[in-house]
């Protein structure tokens, strides 16, 4: 329904042409699922993905545990909300408290917001991270992976791609997982700079 979503507001908004897409946490999430859909991936000239790795490809990179035992404890441990996501009531109760917001630390967003972004992880991660079935990917994609981030390991943003992507940059930025709202100006660089580099990749 997301990536339904996304075709739509392309289609919308550059009818004849494809687009170049960035997208940070489920917004990248959510691209990531867009350029692997054989049907969606010719509406597309480039993805930018920030803090939000495919859910299958992460699954996979994750059980491959044994080549990266310390950085997979590391994203478990990171990824530890996401199992008290997954619970009835108490989640949205620490929403309504505030308890949420002094957990996970971040711009302010409404409360209706967060409690509907509890509903995204409890349709989408655990079928995903349980049956992982990674597609190939042939839109060129960037993947910028801030050294701070606290929920998404670097190393499982720049390597779960590496399999399945056939023009794949990863860079090390600083930053933590807000690096959008605090140094936008880094990522339009980066944005930039690729998609110029993407457009002699992948003709129009």
């Amino acid at each position: 329904q997301l990536v339904d979503d996304l075709v739509a507001v392309a289609d919308a908004t550059s009818p004849d042409e494809p687009v170049h897409l960035i997208g940070h946490d489920w917004g990248s999430i959510q691209g990531w699922h867009a350029v692997a859909d054989p049907a969606v991936a010719p509406r597309l000239r480039s993805f930018t993905s920030i803090s939000g790795p495919h859910l299958d490809m992460a699954a996979a990179w994750l059980r491959g545990a044994r080549h990266h035992p310390l950085a997979t404890a590391s994203q478990l441990l990171r990824s530890s909300y996401i199992a008290a996501f997954q619970v009835p009531v108490l989640p949205e109760l620490a929403v309504s408290t505030g308890v949420m917001s002094r957990l996970l630390p971040g711009p302010p967003r409404p409360a209706r917001d967060v409690r509907n972004g509890l509903e995204l992880y409890r349709a989408n991660i655990l079928g995903r991270l349980a049956r992982p079935h990674p597609d190939r990917v042939t839109v060129p994609v960037q993947v910028l992976a801030p050294d701070g981030d606290p929920f998404v390991g670097n190393r499982l943003q720049r390597e779960a791609p590496v399999p399945y992507v056939d023009h794949l940059r990863t860079h090390r930025i600083d930053g933590d997982h807000w690096v959008v709202v605090s140094d936008p100006a880094a990522i339009v660089r980066r944005f930039e700079d690729f998609a110029s580099d993407a457009d002699d990749v992948r003709p129009l």
